[in-house]
């Protein structure tokens, strides 16, 4: 069955007076998923329900969701937020699979624009279940607490640790459709990119962040490509490891600092333009 939405049709399902939302075609960017549908409330994002929309940018699941089915916005290259108003929802495997531009999971009144600083976790949310394949981290009524922001710590530090290269020989063999034959250099030097923007994106919102992190995390941030000045080869991670082994201190230490300044004053600014 289908009710129509304008620019598209939403395909649903009713069992035992729960209505099911099982897909969707149209044209339409941003979606408000009705919480009625025939009288019956929406309880539930079917399996599938969404794959591959990659012309959607911005979702509202209604408030009452009771569970969002495997893969059920999985692919969708093109999401950019999604807003969950209630908490107790139960979330199938790879529900956010291929979402690479995903930027904002919201929990809870997506009126609500402004959040104390560093206090909105939505984009914390978002880049555990995209960046860092942490779909443990789905926990909507946990989110922002001291529990899961200390998993959220500790799930980047093991990332920070491993090896750039790591990875690359399963991608070759796999052929991941985002792979396309990158050599080697390449792979890692993506990799580290990505480390350097989670380790900001930490910053950026800093509750309950212990100390030594935020050290040590500036120091990576220091130590990114374009750190080292003009003509000078960039400083790297010269520490093994974030766990007792002696803090990452970048290796040119004065253009270090003045690019993580410059870096902290601006990035606020590049992430109001990039989630417009």
């Amino acid at each position: 069955m289908g009710a129509d939405m304008g620019k598209g049709v939403l395909h649903y399902e009713i069992r035992k007076g729960k209505a099911y939302i099982t897909g969707y075609e149209g044209a339409r960017t941003e979606l408000e998923l009705p919480g009625q549908i025939e009288g019956c409330p929406v309880r539930g994002i079917a399996r599938k329900a969404f794959l591959g929309q990659k012309g959607i940018y911005s979702i509202c699941v209604p408030e009452g969701t009771e569970e969002v089915g495997d893969w059920a916005f999985a692919q969708c290259s093109g999401l950019v937020r999604i807003c969950f108003p209630g908490k107790n929802i139960r979330f199938g495997k790879s529900v956010f699979q291929g979402c690479r531009a995903l930027r904002q999971i919201v929990v809870g009144d997506r009126k609500q624009e402004e959040c104390p600083a560093g206090g909105d976790v939505s984009q914390l949310l978002a880049a555990a279940v995209t960046m860092m394949d942490a779909p443990w981290l789905l926990d909507l009524p946990g989110a922002g607490g001291a529990e899961w922001l200390a998993k959220w710590d500790a799930r980047l530090r093991t990332l920070l640790e491993t090896r750039d290269r790591e990875g690359y020989f399963h991608q070759a063999v796999c052929g991941e459709e985002d792979f396309c034959g990158m050599e080697p250099e390449a792979y890692a030097s993506g990799k580290r990119k990505e480390k350097v923007r989670l380790a900001l994106l930490r910053l950026l919102h800093p509750q309950g962040l212990e100390p030594f992190c935020k050290r040590n995390w500036k120091n990576i941030c220091a130590a990114s490509p374009g750190a080292a000045g003009p003509g000078k080869r960039p400083g790297r991670w010269c520490g093994r490891s974030m766990a007792g082994r002696g803090p990452i201190m970048p290796c040119s230490p004065a253009w270090a600092a003045l690019h993580a300044i410059i870096l902290m004053a601006f990035l606020p600014i590049w992430e109001r333009i990039t989630l417009r």
